[in-house]
């Protein structure tokens, strides 16, 4: 459904993880929509800092990468009440 809706450039998108179609997400970074996902994994290594990593991250996969071949941000937050 939400890759029918016409998202002008500049809006940000905040989206479940059943969205990581990467084809499209790079079609929505070439029309500078900024798009935020939660990974399918979540795995959580220091309870101490709510920031448990933030990187910059190049897609490997022979698909994933081909549908999506920018660099993307990944960063990884624990939340204590989840």
């Amino acid at each position: 459904m939400a890759k029918t809706i016409d998202i002008p450039s500049g809006f940000v998108l905040v989206m479940d993880r059943a969205y990581v179609d990467f084809h499209w997400l790079h079609i929505l970074d070439c029309r500078r929509i900024t798009f935020v996902i939660r990974l399918k994994e979540n795995k959580v290594k220091d309870k101490t800092n709510n920031i448990i990593k933030d990187q910059i991250i190049v897609l490997t996969g022979i698909n994933t990468a081909t549908n999506y071949p920018k660099q993307l941000r990944l960063v990884v937050v624990y939340e204590p009440d989840k």
